[in-house]
Order: C-alpha cells, then structure tokens, then sequence
C-alpha cells in the first residue's frame, strides 16, 4: 500500500510517549533516521529494551491492577527483573537421574533447585520540578504485573472506532491537521497490515491531544465527540501495546 506520512508540528508532539515508543521500537527497525529531537531523546531513552519488555499504557490495559500513581503515567516501559534464588533444600542429586550425552548432569539446571522472585521495575516521563525539564525515572513496581497479554482484535476494534469518529470529524469541518484525512488513511493502513509504527504516526498517537483542542472549539457538543475519541485513543494504545508483544 502506498501512503504518505502526515507532518506533526514539533509542537504537538507528545514527548513522552514519542520519547517512550521510540525507546522501545527503535531497537527493531531498520528506520534508525535521527529527527529534531534526537538529543533530548538520547537524554531521556530507555536502555536495551527487548523481549520480555512491555510497552504499556495504563489506563488502556484493564487486564492489569496498577497503583494509583502508575495509572496517573500515559505510558511506562516494564522491565522483568525477577530473580532466581537457589534452594536451601535442592532436589539431592542422584547421578542416575538425569545424565545426558557426554556425562552432564542435567538435573541441576531443572526449575525444582531454584525458587523466582518476581520483581519489575518500570520507567515513565515526567517534568522535573526543579528544573522544569523532562526527565526519565525508574520506579520500582507497586503493584503486582501478571506476564501475559491477550489477545484483541486490535485492528478490527480500531477500525470500528474511526467510522464512529470520523463522521464527527467532518462534520466539524475542522480547519487544521488534515484529521479527516489521516484518519481515512489510517483505516486504509490498517486494513492492509501496514507498518504499525507508521499507523500509530498517522491515527494521532503522538498528538492525539490536537485533535482534541480542535473538537473542543468546534461546533460540536463535547458529549458528541468526547466518548468516541476516547475510545479511538484506547484502541490506538492497544493497537501499539500489541505490537510490542509480538
């Protein structure tokens, strides 16, 4: 499918979440092209991300109980730092029990001599209050993260969220940001299986906050367009968290 990726203006990007998502991709594609915000994002990235990483945005995923202080970030990166701890009492070794090919014993490697400890630390975004710059914190977990994603129809519920919200869209008649064109473009995308990091650009991912300021000074009612852009905004965050897990 060809397509174009529409321009954001650097000043209604979300920083944080491009920061985040970017942190977390970037070690997947082959799209490595520095942008504008390159520096402040060396500053703020997070590390090494990989697999079993989790790109998560808390207030979309409700298979999960977060904290009170983790549902108030948009998005964390979780890191598994569970812990293996040998046994006091290990399985007493029988060299009859488990010799493999050239003599190893591989009874010692079994899940029995060992107990894990589950521990995550995660890391979100916020602005220092003393500098009044972004910074990046590592938190350790208050709550208890369960290891499994499940499945959505992450594309089919997203689509279903654009032909509710874009008939709203045009009848705004909204003069700035092209959003009845990205969001046709965006259904399009996703119903080819595009690239999803090229979804999540396009459908408003990182500013997804303009579009909001435009329906909010538009001439239609909040009650009209606010339920049907939040639910396109979550099913946008699932779209992503889903690929992070694939």
């Amino acid at each position: 499918m060809i397509y174009q990726l529409y321009p954001i203006p650097l000043c209604d990007v979300n920083l944080p979440v491009y920061y985040m998502v970017k942190s977390y991709f970037y070690s997947r594609t082959l799209e490595k092209t520095a942008d504008n915000l390159e520096e402040e994002w060396q500053r703020l990235k997070v590390n090494h991300t990989s697999f079993p990483d989790y790109l998560l945005f808390p207030s979309a995923d409700h298979h999960q109980e977060y904290d009170a202080d983790t549902l108030s970030r948009e998005v964390i990166i979780l890191k598994d730092r569970s812990k293996k701890i040998p046994r006091e009492d290990p399985k007493p070794y029988n060299p009859d029990d488990d010799i493999g090919i050239y003599g190893i014993d591989f009874s010692q490697y079994e899940p029995e001599n060992v107990d894990i400890e589950p521990h995550e630390t995660h890391y979100y975004i916020d602005t220092d209050p003393t500098t009044g710059k972004l910074r990046l914190v590592e938190q350790s977990d208050l709550f208890i993260f369960h290891h499994y994603w499940p499945i959505y129809e992450h594309g089919k519920l997203l689509i279903q969220s654009i032909n509710k919200l874009l008939p709203v869209v045009q009848e705004a008649r909204l003069g700035q940001g092209q959003w009845e064109e990205r969001l046709k473009t965006t259904r399009s995308m996703v119903k080819a299986r595009a690239n999803a990091l090229h979804i999540l650009h396009n459908g408003g991912l990182y500013d997804i906050h303009s579009l909001e300021h435009l329906l909010s000074h538009s001439i239609i009612s909040v009650a009209d367009w606010r339920p049907l852009l939040d639910e396109y905004t979550k099913n946008l965050k699932i779209l992503a968290m889903n690929e992070a897990t694939r």
